[in-house]
């Protein structure tokens, strides 16, 4: 008999500090954004697709530090005398741990910690486990936030609900799971409801951390993957895309990569980890769930830092996961007024010894054959189907969104989002929303900062018909206007309502719009006097601070970045991203000696915000030797993140 409780668990976890106070608009690189194809007319992979230059309306969670202390986490556990599996409502729903009873051994990779990175949409991001990622490229804006967490019972079975509604889609997902009672597997039942009246683009990735085990082996049943190489996105043969790389033998890929499997056409949809002995995770799922990818880090020097930053001891660990799309280069089209349901299982496999000594192909096919004649998806998904709809009893809250827009949709005589879900929340930020809803006036924030952004055409023809009025003409109800124009990329219009916001009131929050929209416009002295602004506006708030030398930064302007740094408190001024501007702007204005000794203070800088990609302390490293010692040299461990081999030498 399964049971399903609501309690608290010990983990070793990072801090992660206070949700940023400044509205995301500005543009963040994203290499996907940078991709060319190189692909045949049949591949419909929905290239760039649905992509996004930030997380707005969401915040970034940047404000984390690296130092661990044990803690007690939420945690959602479903349990039965064959197998254990955790949750972590507060962090995304993220199946936390998997843990084979019958075989005493671990089905997922599990951290030894809980350390933010800066990996993800909104920044913070996490490893292990596994992870649930919907609606926009990359990882869900819920990864470290928290979201509605449910038990629902049916038939006597105990089912663990969790949900959420996405801001930037506009649908609700659902995900529903339970305990084998016959054998040790987890059982999964997803659901997103698209309820505008709009096709949107939509994307999910069931993201699914597992050991990279010594002489380990992936199987999956494919011939053909879609992978990146040198700028471009090619399509390759599997195993052996190239002569000395055999990609189910992982630990021979040299270098950070992504393959996304074409399973073959009549393939049941599975992808397996094994180790040595033949023996490790599978996870299979019904045919909504397309696509099946690999992740590695690769075996390079930046590569094994990331491994190491990522955790304390757990040690190396792939991805497998498995989408709705081909790949995670574009989303697909939802329709409408849609549904799209999928079923999927979670356990291990023990290739017989028959197995282990086949071929890649061989091995494969008898798996599938495998597979196909238990057909135990099959009745899992007949299962999830009919709990679709089952209400539940609310254990933990997730954020207020959903409530607020049903709360929208009432007034517009629409029906709810999802009527059997619960979505009362106590969340304080969407109470200035309720109050225009109700009144038709927004009111200006009582805290220095707002705390909510706005997203959707509905809203900003209420603020707009707010201004209207002259108790409604208000600083707050133009800079909301003015991120929504943003939104909608009216680009003049949007100027025009953050000018008569700053008229009615000069606010940090509105000159830091401004600064944008004039680096946007390449008027690189408007920004900075701007950035200036906010800098004088913030009331040395760690987020407004940072954005605001990063525009600084941006626009060129080095003494004047530095100036600025000067005049902060030594608790932002030496911030570990603060000391890499200065360190990038002495080097700028030729002072080679000072930026070097920022760069190697204490053993050289640890920047707890490091984003996966991002090469610069390598990079300036490198060319601050050469000015100084014009000579290349090896990038010292503490800056080399090169997890892609570009190098961090100087050209």
């Amino acid at each position: 008999m399964t049971t399903l409780s609501f309690e608290k668990i010990e983990l070793l976890c990072g801090e992660l500090g206070a949700e940023s106070n400044v509205p995301d608009i500005l543009r963040q690189e994203n290499i996907q954004n940078k991709t060319q194809f190189c692909l045949d007319e049949y591949d419909e992979i929905y290239e760039a697709y649905g992509q996004r230059h930030n997380a707005y309306p969401y915040r970034q969670q940047d404000q984390y530090a690296r130092k661990l202390t044990m803690k007690s986490v939420d945690a959602a556990i479903l349990e039965n005398d064959k197998m254990r599996a955790e949750f972590l409502p507060g962090y995304g729903g993220r199946l936390w741990k998997l843990y084979d009873k019958v075989n005493q051994r671990d089905v997922l990779y599990t951290n030894d910690c809980l350390r933010a990175s800066n990996l993800a949409i909104r920044n913070a991001w996490f490893s292990g486990g596994s992870e649930w990622n919907c609606g926009v490229i990359g990882h869900n804006p819920f990864t470290m936030d928290r979201i509605f967490a449910a038990r629902v019972e049916k038939d006597g079975m105990q089912v663990l609900r969790m949900y959420a509604y996405e801001r930037i889609r506009g649908v609700v997902y659902q995900m529903d799971f339970w305990l084998d009672e016959k054998k040790p597997a987890l059982n999964c039942h997803m659901s997103i409801n698209n309820s505008t009246r709009d096709v949107v683009p939509m994307y999910w990735w069931s993201n699914i951390a597992s050991p990279m085990y010594p002489n380990g082996r992936l199987l999956v049943p494919a011939h053909k993957a879609y992978t990146y190489d040198r700028g471009t996105i090619v399509k390759v043969d599997i195993p052996h895309p190239e002569d000395r790389v055999d990609v189910s033998r992982y630990e021979t890929i040299p270098i950070s990569k992504d393959y996304f499997f074409a399973l073959d056409e009549g393939a049941p949809r599975w992808i397996a980890n094994v180790d040595k002995n033949g023996i490790g995770l599978l996870h299979t799922s019904t045919n909504r769930l397309q696509s099946r990818k690999l992740f590695v880090w690769g075996q390079n020097k930046g590569a094994w830092h990331w491994q190491e930053y990522l955790n304390e001891h757990a040690g190396p660990y792939i991805e497998v996961q498995a989408g709705l799309g081909k790949t995670q280069y574009g989303c697909i089209p939802m329709a409408p007024n849609t549904t799209w349901e999928w079923s999927e299982r979670y356990e291990l496999i023990q290739l017989t010894e028959q197995q282990k000594n086949m071929s890649f192909d061989e091995a494969c096919a008898s798996v599938s054959s495998q597979i196909i004649k238990a057909n135990e998806i099959q009745p899992v998904d007949r299962m999830g189907h009919a709990l679709l709809r089952v209400e539940g009893t609310v254990a933990y809250e997730g954020c207020g969104d959903a409530a607020l827009q049903d709360a929208l949709r009432n007034k517009q005589g629409k029906p709810p989002l999802r009527s059997y879900l619960d979505f009362t929340s106590s969340d304080p930020r969407q109470d200035p929303w309720k109050i225009l809803l109700d009144t038709g006036i927004l009111p200006e924030p009582v805290d220095t900062f707002p705390s909510y952004d706005p997203i959707g055409l509905e809203w900003l023809e209420l603020l707009q018909q707010s201004v209207e009025q002259p108790q409604g003409r208000n600083w707050y109800a133009y800079y909301c206007i003015s991120l929504l124009e943003r939104e909608a990329d009216r680009m003049d219009l949007a100027w025009e309502a953050i000018g008569h916001s700053l008229e009615l009131k000069e606010t940090a929050c509105g000159n830091y719009v401004k600064a944008v929209y004039e680096l946007e416009q390449s008027d690189v002295k408007a920004a900075a006097r701007s950035a200036c602004a906010v800098l004088s506006l913030a009331e040395n708030d760690p987020s407004f601070v940072k954005a605001a030398v990063q525009i600084l930064m941006e626009s060129g302007q080095w003494q004047l970045a530095l100036d600025q740094i000067a005049m902060l408190p030594a608790e932002l001024s030496q911030m570990p991203r603060m000391m890499l501007y200065q360190a990038n702007a002495l080097y700028e204005l030729g002072e080679y000696a000072a930026a070097l000794s920022i760069l190697e203070k204490d053993g050289g800088l640890q920047l707890d915000d490091i984003r996966e990609g991002e090469n610069g302390m390598g990079e300036l490293w490198s060319k601050v030797i050469f000015a100084l010692c014009g000579e290349k040299r090896e990038v010292p461990h503490q800056f080399n993140f090169d997890a892609i081999g570009q190098g961090n030498g100087v050209q």
